[in-house]
């Protein structure tokens, strides 16, 4: 996802139509990291998305444009998420 050891911790194919296909990637490095779906067989990131404070676990999409992501979080009543 980067230039470091963070862990992977979920992965989606969003596509739309059939033009804009992307590989999204989402792990401990806080960052939603997008890579082109393309033939070459390296693929440098084309964007990173930050906002997040702790670490993102996992992403879902609603198609055609919507992507989901939750990061770790701790209930209580004195730290809500």
């Amino acid at each position: 996802m980067s230039p470091t050891d963070d862990e992977v911790t979920d992965v989606v194919h969003a596509g739309v139509g059939s033009r804009q296909k992307h590989i999204v990637g989402v792990g401990w490095n806080h960052l939603v990291t997008f890579w082109d779906d393309d033939d070459r067989k390296t693929v440098p990131f084309s964007r990173q998305l930050k906002g997040h404070a702790a670490d993102v676990l996992c992403i879902a999409q609603a198609p055609p444009s919507v992507l989901a992501t939750v990061r770790r979080c701790r209930l209580n009543r004195s730290n809500p998420c």
